[in-house]
Order: C-alpha cells, then structure tokens, then sequence
C-alpha cells in the first residue's frame, strides 16, 4: 500500500510504475493498492481507550466491494490464481490477445476455458503498429510456453487484436503459426482466425428489448447474449445487459474477421464466452473478452512510465534544514 503521486484514479501513477516494473527484476511479483480507499471509509477514533478504527457511515457497501476487487485483482490474479473457468468448450482451442500501448506490447493467452492463462508484456519501439518478426517472436514465445499445459495440441488457434490489425502482424502471425507446427507446439493442420475486438469506433449499433404489458412501450437493456451478424467477416454481439445491474447502456462489442475461415457466429459467441471470463468483477460482467482484459491489465502498469530521478529525489529540498 502506497501514497498516489498521480491525481485521478485511473491515471496511472509513477511510484506504482516503480514498484511492479523494477521488483521482478530482483524476482518479486508485486501489486499495488493506494491509501485513497482507506482515507475515505476509516476514522481513526479515541474514546479514552485504546485508539481505534472504525468504518465511516455509510461506507460500509463501499468498503466491502473495495476489499473483494483488492482480494480479486490484487491478490488472486497477480498469483496466477484463476476464481472460475467455463464449463462448456469454446470454439477456438486456444486464444491470444494482443494489444499495443506506449511502446509496450502485451500479449494474452487463454486455453482450456480458461484454466490455462498467462499474459506478457515486451517493450517496442512501434507505439501502434508491430512488425512481423516482432509478432512472431512474441507469440512463438508464449505459445511455447503455456503449450505443454494445454490438455491437447491445438488446432483452431484464435486471435483477438484490440483495436486495428496490421498486415506485418498477419504475417508474422502466420510464421509464427508456421513455426510452432515445426516443433510440435500446435498441430501441423492449424488454423488461425485473427478478429478485430473494437470497443470505439465510427461503426455502432443499439440493441434493447421492449415491454408492452402494462399498456405502454417500456424499454429496457438487451439480454446477455444478443447477437447480430453484418456479414460473413462482422458482426456485433451484447456481452453487457440484462440481468447485469450495470448503469447505463449496454454497447454491443463490435468484432471484425481479418483472416480465418471460422463462421462469424462462432466468433462471437467466443467473445461472448470469454467476457463472462469476468474475474476481477464478476458481479457487473466484462463488455471485453478476458483476452483483451488481460492485455489492458497488464498495460494499465507495465507501459506506465516513471521519471527514477523525479522519484528519487522529490523529497530532497523539503526535508533539508533552512540555511
């Protein structure tokens, strides 16, 4: 537990940067919480005996979802401890994600219904776009590495890229592909379908459902699941909604097929699948697949930047005596 340097709660924060970049360095896996939670929902109260703290009013709801998230997030999945898998088979056999950020590249791997998962981040020098021998490095790397403790050789292997594939990234996907035939990791009759996972874009769509038995027009959130395909190569698909008790509107994820033969609608109940892959918030669901969530998590920390010197000597002339 640490102070926040950085201002706003979703800005990521220097002294955290420090801490979960430089202490695997030394062989330590580490995860960061900040002290603003604790300010708001504890008093430190003195009634004449021993000083205590108790929750302050009405921050008790607060202050147990705070804990659970914590308990999820912090502690669970930074050990590699996965809450719950699927119980029904997927399509694909195995998943990547892929995302970009800062010149920091993540990449995802979820198999077996997501008994098997691991994410890995790589520094570049592209802030956008990865070159072939770069996708193909990275991805040979993690399927080598998470290979041996999937139950069988895949064959249907599943990207999801956040945002825009590139075409140096299918090709280095393909060699990739290629090359973990030759060593036995996938099997030799492999097949790669590479989706586009866009959370914002120009292209939108409205799902809802109405209500007319009380003798008017109610409209309320799609279902979980709702679906509808544009094409052969896109479709979109609700994986927020009713019965979920999130806020707002539900915005159907909008999936595009760059390469593959995999029906479209076996695609997106995929993505529907892994969304309910919600481990960090289980109760609100994903609008995301947990292959897309595993990127941003990672990204979140591991492309934020730190200023060492900034960091190292902010306090000096604060705490040096007046001349």
């Amino acid at each position: 537990m640490i102070h926040r340097i950085a201002k706003g709660a979703r800005t990521a924060d220097p002294l955290e940067a420090m801490i979960v970049k430089d202490l695997p360095t030394i062989g330590l896996k580490a995860s960061v919480i900040h002290t603003d939670k604790v300010r708001e929902t504890l008093i430190l109260t003195d009634d004449g005996d021993e000083p205590d703290y108790v929750v302050a009013e009405g921050q008790e709801k607060p202050l147990a979802s705070y804990l659970r998230n914590v308990a999820l997030s912090k502690v669970l999945l930074t050990s590699g401890k996965i809450p719950f898998v699927l119980a029904s088979e997927t399509r694909g056999d195995v998943f990547v994600g892929i995302d970009v950020k800062a010149n920091t590249a993540a990449f995802s791997l979820i198999g077996d219904g997501g008994r098997v998962a691991h994410s890995k981040t790589w520094n570049s020098r592209q802030r956008e776009r990865l070159t072939a021998d770069q996708v193909a490095t990275y991805f040979v790397e993690l399927l080598s590495l998470e290979g041996p403790h999937l139950p069988a050789t895949p064959e249907e292997i599943v990207v999801h890229r956040d945002g825009r594939v590139f075409d140096s990234e299918i090709e280095g996907l393909e060699q990739a592909c290629g090359k973990l035939a030759e060593d036995g990791v996938i099997s030799p009759d492999w097949r790669l379908t590479i989706l586009e996972i866009k959370k914002t874009g120009p292209v939108t769509a409205r799902f809802f459902d109405t209500d007319y038995s009380r003798g008017g027009e109610r409209v309320f959130n799609p279902k979980i699941g709702v679906w509808l395909t544009l094409s052969g190569e896109e479709g979109f698909v609700c994986t927020t909604g009713h019965p979920f008790r999130r806020q707002g509107t539900a915005r159907p994820l909008h999936a595009v097929r760059r390469r593959g033969d995999l029906p479209i609608q076996q695609c997106l109940q995929d993505v529907f699948d892994l969304s309910c892959l919600s481990w960090s918030s289980p109760d609100n669901g994903s609008r995301v697949p947990i292959t897309i969530r595993l990127c941003d998590r990672v990204l979140f920390e591991d492309a934020a930047e730190y200023d060492e010197d900034m960091l190292a000597f902010s306090g000096f002339a604060s705490d040096r005596s007046p001349a």
